[in-house]
């Protein structure tokens, strides 16, 4: 009797400390909750970086990363051209770039694509190149508020087009942080 009882208790408790141990695993690889004043916080949620909540139009949305960064870089091509570098500081805050030329450089920001461009010296201009990073980052949250309250991203392309509003500076701060990204830390 002693051997029909430890071979029917014994297995019962096996299994039933296996199945404690796979609950209480289940229960602490769910993410928690952390309650503060006024927010809630979830311990597995990946921190927020530059531009990750912006909301951008859909066709923007739905471009593959080589596409992206074919546009991104005949918007780079046409921006080195242009040599902003020797112009005087003030010409930097003239508008003369589109909306959808932001929307996808803000893109390739928000997915955190590495835009390398070969650049040498001189491609940004000088008031850019001596600033702080803690500027450059303030400067590229004041474009992302800026694009989330002046752009409507359900208009279309061509409408997009039309919509200038944004400054060389504002296309500068974008590309400098996009080719910087690796030294800035968010």
């Amino acid at each position: 009797m002693n051997i029909l009882f430890f071979a029917i208790v014994i297995p019962v408790l096996i299994l039933l400390i296996l199945l404690v141990i796979i609950l209480i695993k289940k229960n602490n690889s769910k993410s928690t909750t952390v309650k503060t004043n006024t927010t809630s916080i979830q311990k597995d949620e990946e921190p927020k970086t530059m531009c990750s909540d912006l909301k951008l139009p859909n066709r923007v949305e739905k471009f593959d990363n080589h596409t992206l960064f074919q546009a991104c870089n005949k918007i780079f091509d046409t921006f080195k051209a242009l040599d902003y570098a020797s112009k005087q500081e003030s010409f930097l805050d003239k508008k003369e770039w589109h909306t959808w030329q932001v929307s996808l450089l803000l893109r390739t920001v928000k997915i955190k694509y590495n835009f390398y461009v070969p650049t040498q010296k001189g491609t940004f201009h000088p008031s850019l190149e001596n600033q702080p990073n803690e500027n450059i980052l303030g400067l590229m949250k004041r474009i992302e508020s800026k694009y989330l309250n002046q752009v409507n991203v359900d208009r279309n392309k061509d409408e997009l087009c039309n919509e200038i509003i944004w400054t060389s500076r504002d296309v500068s701060v974008i590309f400098y942080y996009l080719i910087n990204r690796n030294n800035f830390k968010e």
